[in-house]
């Protein structure tokens, strides 16, 4: 709220003032110094500690769950981040204040190792967070710290250990944390591919500033209101609470004079660093060095993320702020530019505290910010008209909504579904929603409603094969995922799965016998692949999916048929692995390990060495199984190398669905490594997911601490207790935990 910002103004101003007061002494200053280090040691501590055990081990904080990353007291990693980065840059003006003192015969030295062992501590530690935005300021603050040590080392020759500290840090940095910088940015590579981007946020962000430039459109408005600026679909709207851009949020909920006054902010901490390193003040200029590169890197940080917003953040960097505001650094106009811009972003924060705000980021009034009524408002009211049942008014309303957000799908799709109007007109519309959003389910059953209602209708001829086709493009193009879901409406809407087959006709229903199996139909799943005409059943025979499904069902008699006649059409070269490593391990349960061994000569699994052993493991005898094993790994012996390469795998298969081949694999290699802490703890995973939890349960104890700081095998073994029975057990794993 503005309320709250308010107070995160207050208290921001406080320690700002205090920091330049204690700023006069320079021995006071250095003393703050090492406290706002001490206090980043410690985090970092903390979140080695709790990173090390697996879990929360000392504060019972709640947050965010980031397995394998530095979290600290923090709720986000993110701002732990930006904690680490404000704490390297004090530990880097402290190690270069503690050198000169040192080169002048004053001591120092203590310090001096004491403060660049934090500074090296306090850069690795922002690696092992994950926070990309905060590595990038990590390394702007370093080199505007480098910088500034540079150009007062014409006075002091401070230059060559400027240089080595940051190299020091740098060598840290690749050393200890390299693999989780690269593994981080391919994970992120991975994961920004959706539809929305930041930049797309801050344009957000920027246009609602511009519509009020003056006093903004208060805090939290960003929240209720980005998705009209972007042109993104309403219902997305409260996805996303912040810009992850102070810069452009201050714009947007304070207007100019907020974003004004950090802007002044920033440059008068450069101003006041040359002023008084031309004063002469070298001490105290090596100490600002320090809060320069911490100052530089938490406003960078700013342009990718929130942190002002954190207390602990923002007084922080009003502290290492104040340093810059001493006696030898001030100038009056500029002063008198601070305190002008301050005060209108204060007077900005608390007008909005009070409750002056624009009409209509409540959701209950039209928004003074929009050039007509707002469309979430509009598309509100038209359902409240549908339950009524006056669609022509509803239409009315929609009508309006999409000329006011012509690219929203989700308007689009609610207008075809209003039984109004006329039946190509919603048909028009059911085509352009799909169009404007593919791949969204709401869309996606909002025409098959639509194009269903149109049906039974007695529309032109015209019309009826434009609704079936768009009906066949609607399944043809649902993933795994979201054809539950639309099976189980299409089978409603055609009146059983007859109709519904006859529609998508028998070429075309791949897709609605995919989704069979997931509505509990495996029988009837069976029987219509079975009896599928030849030609139909050559086409789909070839389909991955479901030869994946078939791989995972149970194996009865209709079953077997089905997939000896699937394995006969496609073929080795056409079947996926998982259902020829299935069929053969039925053979060998069902006595028929013959014909498994003709499948392995004839190469059947010669695109997957690791699954030719599998097969072989439960195919062959035991001598030959280990014969096997030990050409499988290429060694005399597995190895620790090859050994992780060989669980990696199994973990890999397992999840596709190849449990029992990978258990036998797993109990024939716990035998060359016994008690082998990564066999056991799979080979119990494995016990518990197909029931046998008094296995699991004696091999998960083995390795107790371990399953203690792995929440993966943790939840497996308390469930194992609770389908035990053990409450004591259960009871002392969760008290330890």
């Amino acid at each position: 709220s503005s309320a709250l910002w308010a107070g995160l103004m207050a208290q921001m101003g406080v320690m700002f003032a205090a920091a330049a007061i204690v700023a006069e002494d320079r021995k006071r200053m250095a003393r703050l110094f090492a406290v706002v280090v001490a206090a980043a040691v410690l985090e970092l501590l903390y979140g080695a500690v709790e990173l090390r055990a697996g879990g929360q081990v000392l504060l019972p904080l709640e947050r965010k769950v980031y397995e394998g990353f530095l979290t600290g007291t923090f709720v986000n990693r993110n701002h732990f981040a930006d904690y680490l980065v404000l704490g390297f840059g004090a530990a880097f003006g402290g190690a270069l204040h503690a050198f000169r003192r040192m080169r002048q015969g004053r001591g120092g030295a203590a310090a001096f190792v004491l403060f660049g062992a934090a500074a090296s501590a306090l850069g690795t530690g922002v690696v092992f967070t994950g926070s990309r935005g905060a590595l990038f300021a990590l390394m702007a603050g370093a080199a505007a710290g480098v910088v500034a040590a540079v150009f007062l080392a014409s006075r002091s020759e401070l230059a060559l250990p400027a240089l080595g500290l940051a190299a020091l840090v740098a060598a840290a940095v690749l050393l200890l944390g390299g693999d989780a910088v690269f593994e981080r940015f391919l994970h992120i590579r991975r994961e920004f591919q959706g539809e929305y981007s930041r930049p797309m946020f801050w344009e957000a962000a920027v246009r609602m500033g511009a519509a009020s430039p003056v006093i903004g459109t208060g805090w939290g408005s960003f929240e209720s209101a980005w998705s009209w600026f972007a042109g993104a679909p309403q219902v997305d709207a409260l996805k996303v609470a912040h810009t992850h851009n102070d810069w452009a949020e201050m714009l947007a909920a304070f207007g100019f004079a907020a974003f004004a006054a950090g802007g002044t902010l920033m440059f008068l901490v450069g101003d006041s660093f040359g002023r008084v390193a031309r004063a002469g003040r070298q001490g105290r200029a090596f100490l600002l060095s320090g809060a320069l590169a911490a100052l530089v890197g938490f406003g960078v940080h700013m342009t990718v993320d929130f942190p002002l917003a954190i207390p602990a953040l923002g007084g922080t960097a009003a502290v290492l702020a104040g340093f810059f505001f001493l006696r030898e650094g001030r100038s009056t106009a500029a002063v008198k530019a601070a305190a002008c811009a301050f005060c209108a972003a204060a007077l900005v924060c608390l007008a909005w505290s009070f409750g002056w705000s624009l009409d209509g980021f409540d959701g209950r009034a039209d928004g003074t910010l929009y050039p007509g009524k707002r469309a979430d408002l509009l598309s509100r009211e038209a359902r409240d008209r549908t339950a009524e049942g006056k669609f022509d008014e509803a239409r009315a309303l929609l009508l309006e909504a999409v000329r006011d957000r012509p690219a929203d799908a989700y308007l689009w799709a609610e207008l075809s579904a209003t039984p109004a109007g006329g039946a190509k007109e919603r048909l028009d519309a059911a085509e352009h929603a799909l169009a404007l959003s593919p791949h969204s389910l709401f869309v996606r059953r909002e025409a098959l409603r639509t194009c269903f209602s149109l049906l039974g209708s007695g529309v032109s001829p015209e019309l009826e094969e434009r609704a079936e086709e768009t009906v066949r493009a609607v399944m043809r193009d649902a993933g795994e995922k979201d054809g539950r879901t639309l099976a189980r409406d299409l089978i409603g809407y055609a009146g059983g799965l007859d109709p519904a087959f006859s529609l998508l006709g028998e070429e075309r229903s791949l897709f609605l016998l995919l989704a069979l199996p997931s509505l509990g139909m495996e029988d009837e799943f069976l029987w219509r692949l079975y009896t599928a005409p030849d030609g139909v059943f050559g086409k789909w025979a070839r389909s991955a999916r479901l030869q994946g499904i078939l791989a995972r069902l149970r194996r009865t008699g209709a079953w077997e048929q089905c997939a000896r006649k699937v394995l006969e059409a496609a073929g080795a070269a056409r079947t996926c692995r998982e259902l020829r490593a299935v069929w053969a391990l039925h053979l060998v349960r069902t006595g028929r390990g013959e014909e498994a061994r003709t499948m392995l000569k004839r190469g059947w699994f010669a695109d997957s060495p690791l699954l030719t052993f599998l097969v072989k493991a439960a195919v062959l005898p035991e001598r030959e199984a280990a014969a096997e094993l030990e050409r499988f790994s290429g060694l005399s012996a597995l190895d620790r190398r090859m050994l992780g390469f060989f669980l990696y795998d199994c973990d890999r298969l397992s999840r596709k669905g190849y449990r029992t081949c990978v258990l036998e694999a797993l109990e024939k290699v716990g035998g060359m490594f016994p008690r082998d802490p990564g066999i056991d703890l799979r080979t119990a995973e494995l016990l518990a997911d197909m029931g046998e939890y008094r296995k699991a349960v004696a091999l998960f104890e083995r390795h107790l601490k371990l399953v203690r700081r792995y929440p993966r095998f943790r939840k497996v073994l308390e469930e194992c207790y609770r389908r035990l029975g053990y409450a004591k057990r259960l009871q002392e794993l969760k008290t330890t935990d």
